[in-house]
C-alpha cells in the first residue's frame, strides 16, 4: 500500500514542495508525537477540487491545512485524522489557481513515526462508504500488523489487532473479535506494564465486547481495572476517568443495579462540564445517559429536565437535523409517554 520511500528524506523543519497530481515520499522522524510533524507547500495550478490523503503503515497519521493569504496571514481550512481508510487521514479543499496552502502531517495518538506518502489528487474522492469502506480498512490494518511484525514493532501490531477487532465488532462478528482484543491487551501489558493508560484503553475495548456480547461479569472486571488506571495515572478528573466512569455505569444500567450506575454517571458528568464547560457535546452524552438511566429507575420528573437540557446543547452545537439531535428527541419523546403525557410526546415523535 505504501510505495518504496525517496533515496533522502526531508528533515523535519524542512517545508516540503508537492503539486496538485503528485505524490510526495517521507520519513517522520520518531519523538514526541505531539511535537513531530512535517510541512508541505502547495500552489494551485488551476481552480478545483483537490484531495489531500496522507497514508502510513507505521503510524495514525493527522492532517492540517492553512492558507497562506496574500498579506502573508495564515487562515486555517481544516483538518483530519481518519477520513481516510483506516485512520489515514483524508480532506478535500477547493482551491483557486494561485492558492498557497501548507500541509502539516503530524502522527496522531501514541504513534511515533516512519515511512509516509501524501498524495494531491485532482478532484473530489472522499474514502469508501458502507462495506467498501470496511473491507477497506480489514485490508489495511492487515497491512499495518504484517508491517509492524516485520519491523519489531509490537506496539503498532497490537494496535493493528485492536483496529482489525473493532472493524469485526462493527460488523457484529464478535467471535472473531475478541481473540483479537485480548492479543492487543497481552502485547500491551508486557511492553508497557500492567498499569499503563493504554492497558486501560485495552481493557476497556474487550469489556465493550463483552458487554456487546450478554458477557457482563466478565466485562465489569476489566471496567473497573480500566477506570482504576486512568484514575491512577492520570488524576480523578480526567476526560478518560469520565469516559471509564460513563462506561461502567451503563454496563452496570444493562444488569440493573441502577443505584451503583447513579454516582458513577453524575460524577463523570459533573468532570466533563468542569473540563469540557456545560454546552459541549460530550456534556450532552453525559446528560442523556443520566437521564436514560433515571428513567429506567421510574424518575420521570428528575429525567425529564436532564433530556430536555441534552436536546437544548444537541440542537445548538450540531444542528437539528443532527442523527443525535434525533435520538435525544426519540428518548425525550419516549420519556413522555411513560408519563402519560401523549399530547406533548406526538410532535417529538413526528419530528
Amino acid at each position: 500500500m505504501i510505495a518504496a520511500p525517496c533515496a533522502t528524506f526531508p528533515s523535519q523543519g524542512d517545508v516540503i514542495p508537492i503539486r496538485a497530481g503528485e505524490t510526495v515520499h517521507a520519513t517522520m522522524p520518531p519523538g514526541d508525537p505531539k511535537t513531530m510533524s512535517l510541512v508541505f507547500e502547495l500552489v494551485a495550478d488551476e481552480t478545483g477540487p483537490l484531495t489531500l490523503e496522507a497514508r502510513s503503515l507505521d503510524f495514525d497519521t493527522a492532517i492540517k491545512i492553512t492558507k497562506v493569504e496574500t498579506d502573508g496571514s495564515i487562515k486555517t481550512v481544516g483538518e483530519d485524522d481518519d477520513g481516510g481508510i483506516g485512520t489515514n487521514s483524508l480532506f478535500v479543499i477547493h482551491a483557486e489557481t494561485g492558492n498557497h496552502f501548507r500541509l502539516e502531517v503530524r502522527p496522531a495518538d501514541e504513534d511515533y513515526g516512519g515511512d509516509m506518502e501524501l498524495l494531491v489528487s485532482k478532484g473530489n474522492f472522499p474514502a469508501p462508504e458502507g462495506d467498501l469502506r470496511f473491507e477497506a480498512a480489514s485490508g489495511y490494518w492487515q497491512a499495518v500488523e504484517e508491517r509492524a511484525r516485520e519491523k519489531g514493532n509490537p506496539l503498532r501490531e497490537a494496535r493493528a489487532f485492536g483496529w482489525k477487532a473493532s472493524v469485526l465488532q462493527s460488523q457484529g462478528s464478535y467471535a472473531e473479535a475478541k481473540p483479537l482484543y485480548e492479543r492487543a491487551l497481552t502485547i500491551r501489558e508486557k511492553q508497557l506494564g500492567p498499569d499503563h493508560p493504554d492497558v486501560a484503553k485495552a481493557l476497556n475495548n474487550l469489556a465493550l465486547l463483552l458487554q456487546d456480547m450478554g458477557f457482563y461479569t466478565e466485562a465489569k472486571p476489566l471496567f473497573e481495572r480500566a477506570l482504576a488506571i486512568w484514575e491512577k495515572r492520570l488524576g480523578p478528573e480526567h476526560l478518560d476517568v469520565a469516559a471509564g466512569l460513563n462506561n461502567l455505569a451503563n454496563l452496570l444500567h444493562d444488569m440493573a443495579s441502577y443505584a451503583e450506575a447513579k454516582p458513577l454517571l453524575e460524577r463523570a458528568l459533573a468532570i466533563r462540564e468542569k473540563q469540557l464547560g456545560p454546552e459541549h457535546p460530550d456534556v450532552a452524552q453525559g446528560l442523556n445517559n443520566l437521564a436514560s438511566l433515571l428513567q429506567s429507575m421510574g424518575s420521570y420528573a428528575e429525567a425529564k429536565p436532564l433530556f430536555e437540557r441534552a436536546l437544548a446543547i444537541r440542537e445548538n452545537k450540531l444542528g437539528r437535523d443532527h442523527p443525535d439531535v434525533a435520538s435525544t428527541l426519540s428518548n425525550l419523546a419516549l420519556l413522555l409517554k411513560d408519563m402519560g403525557s401523549y399530547a406533548e410526546a406526538k410532535p417529538l415523535f413526528e419530528r
